[in-house]
Formats: structure tokens, sequence, C-alpha cells
């Protein structure tokens, strides 16, 4: 057993029925030769027997009232995935903008290329076609 596999087992048998003795042999002999899996197993306990004392010990330290109320407002507003994917898009969608304007703006020609291009008689043509 390796030592996740003995902290979900120590975890998972709080409040469930008692495991099978292989299962807790098992736990046995790595709780035995593992001193990172003793220490685990000890605060566990520590945790579990904290969290079982009742709350009306004498001197227990408890919030004062509307502690979670504020703590509650402190907490950063929660976005919308769809306003974080936006933020993370504007720069690709202003570098492909750019981009996009800067190809138009190269590859369209002059005025004076396309009079060279063309004849005098299609400019004429053109110019009265379009009413200009």
């Amino acid at each position: 057993m390796n030592c996740r596999g003995y902290q979900r087992a120590l975890i998972s048998k709080v409040g469930s029925e008692p495991a099978e003795p292989a299962e807790t042999d098992e736990l046995t002999r790595h709780h035995a030769s593992c001193s990172a899996c003793r220490s685990f197993a000890q605060r566990f306990e520590g945790a579990k027997d904290l969290l079982a004392r009742p709350a009306a010990i004498e001197g227990a330290h408890r919030p004062p009232s509307g502690f979670a109320v504020r703590v509650v407002a402190a907490l950063p507003e929660r976005r919308s995935p769809l306003a974080w994917a936006s933020l993370r898009l504007l720069p690709v969608t202003t570098a492909l903008a750019l981009t996009l304007l800067a190809w138009c703006w190269l590859a369209t020609p002059s005025p004076g290329e396309l009079w060279s291009q063309a004849g005098e008689d299609e400019v004429l043509v053109w110019v009265s076609r379009e009413g200009g």
C-alpha cells in the first residue's frame, strides 16, 4: 500500500463500518513502516477529536455575529465564464483585426496604379457607370 492509499483509507473509514481484516492488516503494516503516514494519522485523529467536541465548551471561541456575512461580502464577485473568455480573446481579436486592416490597406492598389493598369477608355466607362 502506498501513502495516498493509506490516507484515503483512513479518511474513508470515518463513520463507516469496520474494514475487512486483510485491509486492516495492510493499513497496520503501512502505519508501522511509514513515519509520514504515522504523522498524518496523528494529525487526523487530533482533527477528528477537535471536531467532535461540543461547541459549548467554556472558553471556546465563537466568531462575532455577522462574521459569515462579512466574509461572503468580502469574496470577489463571481464572473461568468463568458466574461473570462472574452477577456482572454480580446488581444487575439485585436491582433487579427489589425492584421486584416493592414492587409486590406497594403493589398488595395493606389489610384495611380489603377489608372496605369486600365486603359483610358476603361476608366471613363467605369466612372460613367458609377455616376462619378
